[in-house]
């Protein structure tokens, strides 16, 4: 999925520009895999400064900081059970998501995104990324962490220019 991320990022900064490209995190980082995106927003945001949230838990008290943003592309990242192999990553368009995995947020997906819709015409998409653990006080399990680097050298990668190392990826989860 690196691949197809990395291409899609790439695709989407063609035509709009970074500084329109706004990108939430959505999770509780006490929950292991629940804390993912919290742990992808921490890696990205020196390389896409002002246009990463880390929402944690609360993504609806963001929604007037997002419409006030106004971006062209909201991407939110989750942990999402869409039935996948731990750390799999997908790419789902936010008028899919609630047809196609279970949230553990108070505020349904697909409401989140049809009031930002609503209110500021966003494109908005989903990267999910199948969890392993949810248990709370344990650590992010090792498929998730693997996937989470990688998802971080796209987000480098597309923004940047840059490759993140292979080398650097590994020590994190070794």
């Amino acid at each position: 999925m690196s691949a197809d991320l990395q291409r899609w990022l790439k695709s989407k900064l063609r035509h709009i520009p970074p500084s329109k490209f706004l990108i939430m995190g959505i999770g509780n980082s006490l929950k292991a895999d629940d804390g993912v995106a919290s742990f992808i927003c921490d890696k990205i945001k020196t390389c896409a400064p002002g246009r990463v949230i880390d929402a944690g838990t609360a993504p609806e008290n963001y929604i007037q900081k997002i419409i006030d943003f106004s971006p062209q592309l909201l991407l939110i990242i989750d942990s999402m059970d869409f039935g996948g192999a731990a750390g799999e990553v997908r790419l789902f368009p936010a008028d899919r998501i609630s047809s196609v995995c279970s949230s553990t947020h108070s505020l349904d997906p697909g409401v989140f995104s049809s009031l930002i819709q609503q209110s500021c015409g966003t494109e908005i998409h989903y990267l999910g990324i199948q969890p392993q653990e949810l248990t709370l006080g344990q650590p992010m399990s090792i498929p998730v962490k693997k996937a989470a680097l990688k998802c971080v050298g796209c987000f480098v990668s597309a923004f940047t220019g840059q490759n993140v190392r292979r080398q650097h990826q590994d020590k994190e989860y070794s």
